[in-house]
């Protein structure tokens, strides 16, 4: 059975549990944004983990922030 790709936001992904989640699905073969405020952890993780990971620095505490990931994400994977 043919396994369906999907595009996986992770909030939080850039460190911790968060890039545990991000590695997974990236192992799994599916496209995932990091979204994390830590920006120097997020291009850590791009350049490391296998797969196809976008980081986009976000703020969830500053209003429209979540609505930005979105759209990069959107125009990230096409």
């Amino acid at each position: 059975m043919a396994m369906l790709r999907r595009l996986v936001v992770v909030t939080g992904g850039a460190q911790g549990i968060g890039r545990a989640i991000v590695q997974r699905f990236a192992e799994e073969g599916h496209r995932v944004v990091a979204a994390d405020v830590d920006e120097s952890a997020g291009a850590k993780l791009e350049s490391e983990v296998a797969g196809e990971v976008k980081f986009i620095p976000a703020d969830f505490s500053v209003a429209g922030s979540c609505l930005d990931v979105v759209k990069q994400a959107k125009e990230w994977a096409g």
